[in-house]
């Protein structure tokens, strides 16, 4: 997952920095269509990717707090 948020935002620093160099020349209406079906998909799915990512740092940390709390626990009942 974190190599496709890599590899799409390289692909979307080459796409934007295509966008502003059209905008330097003037243009305009090719910099626009660039960044609508290009740039702005490629944002799209970096998203999307953060999103499950953050979905699955969640889970882990759910399931860490889990694991600690029967760990301690555990070893509560063992010293009482």
């Amino acid at each position: 997952m974190v190599a496709e948020i890599q590899q799409r935002e390289s692909e979307w620093t080459s796409a934007n920095d295509q966008v502003f160099g059209m905008i330097a020349k003037n243009e305009n209406e090719p910099a626009w269509a660039l960044a609508r079906e290009k740039a702005n998909p490629l944002i799209d799915r970096i998203d999307v990717l953060n999103n499950e990512l953050l979905d699955q740092q969640r889970t882990f940390l759910e399931e860490s707090r889990a694991s600690a709390d029967a760990a301690y626990n555990s070893t509560r009942l063992m010293l009482l």
